[in-house]
Order: structure tokens, then C-alpha cells, then sequence
């Protein structure tokens, strides 16, 4: 059944315009300079044909010795993802200190961040990032709420509240899906079209964006099915247990190498109790055993390793007996107290 999914992104409106950027070539090894608000970028030698790239640095600030280059979006996604962070960012410095705000980066993505309220315990952001909606082709910012705790102040059910994962009352905020939504979509309404449309570096037109968020058509996942059965008898089944049970695996062995099981002398009860359970014959545990199961016969070694403690020498010692001169030859259980009445095995 098709339905549609709308993602908190906000496309571009039409197609991405030339902008431009100043570049300079790029020795072998050079590090970018932290701070400086370059980017490393392999780009063509010139604008027009493809045949002799190199690697650059690159800058949307005229810089000494940097060339000034025309970029045509197409192929240079992250360029034009950081042009557009350098047109959002030019825009809202010009709206001067009537807009507030400020830009994060941790080397690889870069934020825009609009507090959106003030509480004793931190502040309401709205944050924008530059994505490539590839499904779709499109250009845009995802936008997100967050709650930014402020220095000093310690965790509490005030900042879950604040951060939407608690509602009024303190209790499991089970809105909070369309609260965070709330959030998102009055930042829209208030300030998105103050910051857009934007212009890109050099660009001769600016850029606009959509104020509703992208629709994208889905569609629900079918059931989870196993495929079980080999050969002729292969099929798709709803039960992964089931399934097996009825038709056999989907991919047999031959022989299943015995099992070693390992354990201390005070917890050899529940080993006798394991043995059974995989054959079957374990009363109070509902499971039909492993040779019905898999269709093959299961054999348990008759010689157990008893240790007398879990430290390395002993599991050394006891894992040197599941292993032959040409490589392991029976599967190890270590059987291990996990509380008072319940075992965990390995």
C-alpha cells in the first residue's frame, strides 16, 4: 500500500544557480589549516571538459594566490552543500543583530542554529543543516529541534520536560513526535521567510526554498518471512522455528561435530539439564530437540571438562580439549551461574 512521508527537509525551489568559489592547487599531503574555513576539493583544471583534474583549496573568500572558479552544480554535492551553509549564513549576518544566531561544525557537517526560547535551564534551537536528498535530486536544509543545557546546570526532569521527551506533567511524553513538529513548523512561519530566499557565492539569482516540508511516497514492508528448506523444498515461511521444523533448513550440514560441555562441579545440574532440553526430554521446556528440529543427529560428548574456576588458565585449558592437531574438533558450551536460579550459556 503507497503512502507518503514527510521528512523535515526543505527543498530548493528550482535549480541550483552557478556560484562561484576561489580555489588553489594542492600540493600532495598538504593538511587543511583549521580555522580557515577551507575545504579540499578535486575540481577540473578548467570550467569546460573533464580530463585533468587535481586537487584544491578551496575558499568562497577571496584569498591571496586563489583563482576565482565558476562551479556548475552537478557533480560537486559537497560544494554546493557548503555554498549554501556561506549563502544562509551571508543572509542572516545582513539582517544584523535582529536576528539571532550562530554557526557549529564538527569538520565534516555544519549547522545553522536559531534559538527559538530561553528557559533558566539552556535554550530551544532550531538547527539547519545542508542535505542532498538524493531520492529525489533536490537541494535543501533539513531543520530539527533541539534543547541546548546550559554550563553548569545539572540533568533533571525540567530539561527532559524542555526537550519534549517528558509533557506537562512529567510523565512519557507520547506526543512527541508532533510537539517536535510544532516546534519546526513555527520557526517556519516566523522566520523562515526573513532568512530566505539566500545567494549563493557569486551567484547572479538567488535561491528559494519551500516553507512545507518534502513528501515522499513509501510504501509498507511486507511481512518478515524466512526462507527455509533446501532444493525442491525450498519456500518462503512465516516462522523461522516453524519453518525449519516442517520442510528442514535452508542450507543442511552433513554432521554436527559433538559438543564439549564445560562447566564447574557445583553447576553440573543444569548441564544435565541443558543435555536434555537439546534432546528433547526436558519436561517444563517446550522444544522438540535438536535432531527433530534440524534433521541431523546431535551427539554430546561423553567426557565434560570440569573446571574449577572461569579464569584464563582454566578456559585455556578446557578450550584445548575442543581442539585437535588439525583445528577444533567439537563445539565448546561453557555453562555459567548468571543469579540465583538462572544459567547463561555460551
Amino acid at each position: 500500500m503507497a503512502s507518503e512521508l514527510h521528512l523535515n527537509f526543505l527543498a530548493a525551489k528550482g535549480a541550483i544557480p552557478p556560484f562561484e568559489v576561489f580555489r588553489r592547487l594542492r600540493p600532495d599531503g598538504e593538511k587543511i589549516p583549521r580555522g580557515e574555513e577551507l575545504v579540499g576539493s578535486r575540481l577540473p583544471r578548467e570550467p569546460v571538459g573533464a580530463h585533468d583534474w587535481q586537487q584544491y583549496l578551496v575558499s568562497f573568500k577571496p584569498r591571496e594566490e586563489f583563482e576565482r572558479f565558476l562551479i556548475t552544480p552537478g557533480g560537486f554535492v559537497h560544494l554546493t552543500l557548503r555554498a549554501m551553509v556561506a549563502g544562509l549564513t551571508s543572509r542572516c549576518a545582513e539582517l544584523g543583530p535582529s536576528l539571532d544566531w550562530r554557526v557549529a561544525s564538527d569538520g565534516f557537517t555544519t549547522d545553522v542554529i536559531f534559538p527559538v526560547g530561553a528557559h533558566p535551564e539552556g535554550e530551544e534551537e532550531v538547527i539547519l543543516q545542508p542535505y542532498f536528498l538524493s531520492a529525489t535530486r533536490q537541494y535543501g536544509f533539513l531543520v530539527d529541534f533541539h534543547f541546548r543545557l546550559a554550563d553548569g546546570i545539572p540533568f533533571s526532569r525540567r530539561v527532559q520536560q524542555l526537550s519534549l521527551s517528558l509533557d506537562e506533567r512529567f510523565r512519557r511524553n507520547l506526543d512527541y513526535y508532533a510537539d517536535r513538529l510544532a516546534k519546526i513548523e513555527g520557526f517556519i512561519s516566523n522566520r523562515w521567510g526573513q532568512i530566505t530566499p539566500i545567494l549563493l557565492p557569486g551567484a547572479r539569482t538567488s535561491l528559494a526554498f519551500s516553507a512545507d516540508l518534502t513528501p515522499l511516497s513509501c510504501q509498507n514492508l511486507q511481512p518478515k518471512s524466512y526462507i527455509v528448506g533446501s532444493g525442491r523444498n525450498q519456500r518462503e515461511h512465516p516462522g523461522q522455528f516453524t519453518g525449519v521444523k516442517e520442510v528442514g533448513p535452508w542450507k543442511p550440514i552433513t554432521k554436527c561435530p559433538p559438543l564439549l560441555f564445560i562447566f564447574r562441579e557445583q553447576d553440573i545440574e543444569p548441564a544435565r539439564r541443558l543435555a536434555r532440553a537439546l534432546r528433547g526430554r526436558e519436561p517444563g521446556i517446550p522444544f522438540i530437540g535438536f535432531e527433530r528440529l534440524f534433521r541431523i543427529p546431535l551427539e554430546v560428548s561423553a567426557n565434560p571438562v570440569v573446571i574449577a574456576d572461569f579464569s584464563q588458565a582454566e578456559m585455556e585449558r578446557a578450550l584445548s580439549f575442543a581442539v585437535g592437531s588439525e583445528g577444533p574438533t567439537h563445539i565448546p558450551v561453557l555453562v555459567m551461574p548468571k543469579g540465583e536460579d538462572a544459567y547463561v550459556v555460551k
